[in-house]
């Protein structure tokens, strides 16, 4: 519902609107919804992730100490702004998103962490002739269906022959 006009120096008018009695209704509605309903999220790390069997394993092993230094400062930093945060009084009810935040990082280096000693220390990758490779007792599963079809037309073609 429109409240007001303005016009700020040589910009056009702008309309202010005020907030109905429905929109007010469905913002909280939609609030309450996001917090009572997880929903999946999905990152570009996490999408990393999927694909991780077409890199080596030893390259995987040191990407993500990158990403694992990455990481250690965020969390640094999002401890630093709580801790600001308290030494300034401000009540803990609006730290609540840095806290999640700092719960979220943790969370994601404490895995890539286990994942890079998973790849060293033979539960993800094993050494064969001084190469790291990946553990895979299915290979018919890991390959993708291009992959497949390619083998497929490869051993149809010595079939004939």
């Amino acid at each position: 519902m429109p409240l007001e006009t303005q016009r700020d120096g040589r910009y056009p008018e702008r309309t202010v609107y005020m907030t109905t009695l429905a929109g007010r209704a469905e913002l909280f509605d939609w609030r309450r919804s996001l917090l009572r309903t997880p929903a999946t999220e999905y990152t570009q790390f996490a999408a990393a992730l999927t694909f991780l069997g077409h890199l080596t394993p030893a390259e995987t092993a040191t990407l993500p100490e990158e990403h694992v230094q990455q990481l250690q400062k965020q969390v640094s930093s999002t401890r630093s702004i709580l801790e600001r945060g308290r030494q300034l009084g401000i009540d803990s009810l609006f730290l609540v998103e840095d806290r999640y935040t700092l719960t979220q990082l943790e969370a994601k280096l404490t895995f890539i962490q286990q994942l890079i000693q998973e790849i060293k220390d033979g539960t993800l990758a094993e050494s064969i002739d001084d190469t790291l490779k990946w553990k895979i007792s299915r290979p018919d599963l890991a390959l993708l269906s291009g992959e497949k079809e390619a083998k497929h037309q490869v051993n149809d073609n010595k079939s004939n022959e």
